[in-house]
């Protein structure tokens, strides 16, 4: 009977794994990876049609047609087909295509661009396209050079442009998708001298930042040099060159899609379908990835560093021009996960990709790499010998414990989006393209970490290793919470922001003087190696020394007042700033910043100011808020830093009127939209490490509108209407809370990482520790609101107010709030 009984449960178990793992862990052969779309035609003017059907199905307002017998007009259209939202269409000079008249029609267009002049597109052309078209216009130069600059005009004043040649169309067909994503202009250059259209256009509109594509040969330096703040971009040829410029401008693409097109050919004209492609790829803010008939090393390479096993690709073209196999080869294989759930013991040879979001991995090895690419997936005790790509998106989530990776490359993920727990990387690379926070814990180990984008970096308890801000081109800002005891090292533009809970041992700057680097908030040391061009904010600390005689003579830094900044060995002709004497001053009373208490220094104390920013923008938020209604009396606020007052001023009318009136005839004005931004305007505010706005949400009225980090305001505006729900039956649910938690400690309050120790009124102080309960809390507000909290007027919000902060280094600072009646 035993024995019976244990093959039926033998048997129950072995089918209950083959059903999970049949059902979870789907593995995906080369046949069921994403197929790939080809668009094509019998030429250049039909596939450019079929480019058009796919991306606008539903027609367009809008549409470019230029000429497919030459590159050069047409070469930067594509920042404004991203700009109206446009399909480019092809056409000979002297006739219409009749598939392209055709798709004009289906596309239901009001306005079409005509690029270049009669030489190009003639005046029959444009006939026949006002026969269909409402509004033509247009844009046209005499010669390609000044047709580029007429088509940047349209894109409105811009301080950025990108520089390419006019003489070959490949490293402008490179920039193309990406110029048409950031929203600037292509201009066109010859190799060794710049056209005076373009330099007259470069000038008049105030660019203060160029990109050149390509290289000497292309572009020459003599050019280079003659423009704004230039920055090369090249490879060794077309498809290096193509490969080089996705990957500076890489944060700005959505691998998820990619579209590949000839590149080069026997006839020299192979541009065609690139270029039709650069608005469908501007519109997914996709690649176009150039090919010749073989696949290049750096397309090879740009492919398996950026591409997924389920990027979708879209071929541009038929088969004789881009072949299966070049694509089969472009692509990244891999495993793919695509039903939710649980799964363990997976040893995989190659990739694996998780595409199915709530799903969990365990106890499994990866000899290659690992893609995660849906929200909420949890890695537990998994090893990664190669690389663990994070992109769940850029409002999810991802978490991993005890996992083990040579590198990981987060490419997106929310505000405290991504959590590293108990994990060891050589490598951690920062390349998304919101400001996700990544925070590590329980003695997480990352070796060196390079943010690449805006991030925030919070330390709860392990090590990001050397953090490295490399030089790139687009604009980082970096925030730091916790301790960072290895050196931060600035290569480029950067502005750094320590929180309020950051202690920063060291910052080694090695930027150049066309990258700005903005100091915000408290440092210990910080190096200068370079001609570097340093900026400090307000209420910064910092030691600030040249390290070499290049920083000494050529670094520039700015020093305003209220800081608490010292500069040495620095030419004083460099620094500037209303703060420059005292920064060039030696008595450092508790400068430097970071590591001393409150008692270091009388000046230290005085321009200590930590939340200054977030107040004065809060004010701001307000203040702006109260100007659109004029016809209600609200109360006036304003911040003083110098003595770290809000003065909140009520009309002396109101000093009887209850705050439940108040809350009660104006709930209905409690928009979802409303809600949402008086939230956010509280996010900075943590109750034991969760945002003020979530915690509230979280509790009994409110709880079943919160789920799994997200706040349903819609449903909660809803429920305020309700009559049952005002501001007497609110404060009587928290109270009756309060009461009850009882002896129970109280939660840590944070305010931009500092934590809150005492909150005082007149002679009524409460300490706020780890021994302080909910009724020493509720007793001292009992105090001071006479218990009659449903009956509070403004009248008695009147009087002065403290709360004491205090940061990670045991330095304190304390603000006041002030409330009068007038």
């Amino acid at each position: 009977m035993y024995k019976d009984g244990k093959k039926i449960i033998s048997i129950c178990t072995a089918a209950t794994l083959a059903l999970t793992s049949s059902i979870v862990a789907t593995k995906v052969s080369a046949a069921d990876l994403p197929e790939n779309t080809r668009l094509w035609g019998t030429d250049r003017y039909e596939t450019a049609v079929k480019i058009s059907q796919n991306g606008w199905k539903s027609g367009a307002e809008y549409a470019i047609l230029a000429s497919g017998e030459g590159y050069a007009d047409a070469l930067c259209a594509a920042p404004l087909a991203k700009a109206k939202d446009a399909p480019i269409l092809l056409t000979k000079k002297n006739s219409l295509n009749k598939d392209t008249l055709k798709e004009l029609k289906r596309l239901g267009v009001k306005q079409v661009y005509i690029i270049g002049g009669n030489g190009s597109v003639s005046k029959e052309v444009e006939n026949k396209v006002k026969s269909i078209a409402k509004n033509t216009e247009r844009l046209q130069g005499k010669d390609r050079y000044e047709t580029s600059v007429k088509i940047a005009e349209k894109l409105g004043k811009n301080n950025k442009v990108i520089l390419a040649s006019g003489e070959g169309y490949a490293d402008a067909l490179s920039a193309a998708p990406v110029a048409a994503i950031k929203g600037i202009p292509v201009v066109l250059t010859r190799v060794k001298e710049l056209p005076q259209s373009s330099k007259e256009y470069i000038k008049s509109t105030g660019v203060t930042q160029t990109y050149v594509i390509g290289g000497t040969a292309s572009v020459s330096d003599s050019v280079k040099n003659s423009v704004p703040r230039s920055k090369r971009v090249y490879g060794k040829d077309r498809f290096e060159t193509n490969a080089e410029v996705i990957k500076a401008f890489s944060i700005e693409f959505d691998f998820k899609n990619a579209y590949v097109a000839l590149g080069a050919g026997p006839t020299g004209g192979e541009f065609a379908d690139a270029l039709s492609a650069s608005a469908i790829a501007a519109k997914n803010e996709a690649p176009v990835i150039l090919t010749g008939q073989i696949l290049s090393n750096s397309t090879k390479d740009l492919a398996k560093e950026k591409l997924y096993p389920t990027t979708n690709i879209t071929v541009l073209g038929g088969i004789k021009n881009v072949s299966a196999q070049t694509v089969n080869e472009i692509r990244v294989k891999g495993e793919i996960i695509k039903t939710q759930g649980e799964l363990e013991n997976k040893n995989i040879d190659g990739n694996l990709a998780i595409a199915a979001k709530n799903s969990e991995l365990k106890n499994s090895n990866i000899k290659g790499n690992l893609y995660i690419e849906n929200d909420n997936v949890l890695l537990s005790d998994v090893k990664v010998d190669g690389t663990i790509y994070i992109n769940p998106g850029s409002k999810n989530t991802c978490k991993l414990e005890n996992v083990d990776a040579n590198k990981i490359i987060v490419l997106s993920g929310r505000e405290e989006g991504i959590n590293l727990i108990n994990t060891k990387a050589e490598k951690l690379d920062v390349l998304n393209k919101d400001n996700t926070r990544i925070i590590i814990e329980q003695n997480t180990k990352i070796s060196e970490t390079r943010a690449l984008a805006s991030t925030t970096l919070q330390v709860e308890d392990g090590c990001f290793g050397e953090v490295t801000i490399p030089k790139t081109f687009n604009e980082k800002t970096v925030k730091f919470i916790g301790n960072f005891e290895k050196p931060v090292k600035v290569e480029g533009q950067a502005y750094l922001k320590a929180l309020s809970d950051a202690c920063i041992k060291t910052v080694e700057i090695k930027s150049d003087k066309n990258d700005e680097v903005v100091l915000d908030g408290e440092f210990n040391d910080v190096y200068v190696y370079t001609a570097a061009n340093i900026k400090t904010k307000e209420g910064t600390s910092a030691i600030i020394t040249a390290k070499n005689s290049e920083a000494k003579s050529n670094a520039n830094i700015y020093v305003p007042e209220n800081t608490d900044v010292k500069v040495r060995d620095f030419n004083e002709n460099n620094i500037s700033g209303d703060g420059k004497n005292d920064a060039l001053s030696e008595s450092t009373s508790g400068g430097g910043g970071g590591g001393g208490s409150s008692s270091g220094g009388s000046d230290s104390s005085k321009t200590y100011d930590p939340l200054k920013t977030i107040l004065q923008d809060r004010i701001t938020l307000y203040n702006n808020t109260k100007s659109k209604y004029k016809n209600v009396n609200w109360p006036e606020v304003e911040y003083t830093s110098a003595n770290k007052t809000i003065s909140v001023v009520i009309d002396k009318n109101k000093e009887t009127h209850k705050l439940s009136d108040t809350f009660n005839n104006r709930k209905g004005s409690l928009t979802a939209n409303r809600l949402e931004k008086i939230a956010t305007a509280l996010e900075d505010i943590k109750i034991n490490g969760i945002d003020l706005p979530k915690y509230v949400a979280s509790k009994d009225i409110f709880k079943n509108y919160y789920n799994n980090g997200d706040i349903d305001y819609s449903q909660i505006s809803k429920k305020l209407q309700n009559k049952d729900v005002t501001f007497e039956s609110i404060v009587e649910k928290l109270v009756q809370e309060v009461d009850n938690k009882g002896t129970a400690k109280v939660p840590v309050i944070k305010i931009e990482g500092l934590t809150v120790t005492k909150i005082s009124n007149g002679d009524i102080t409460v300490e706020l520790n780890d021994e302080t309960t909910y009724k020493e809390l509720k007793d001292a507000f009992d105090k001071v609101f006479k218990k009659d909290y449903s009956h509070i007027t403004y009248g008695n919000l009147a009087g002065e107010y403290s709360v004491t902060l205090e940061n990670s280094n045991g330095k304190t600072v304390t603000y006041k709030l002030n409330v009068t009646l007038k």
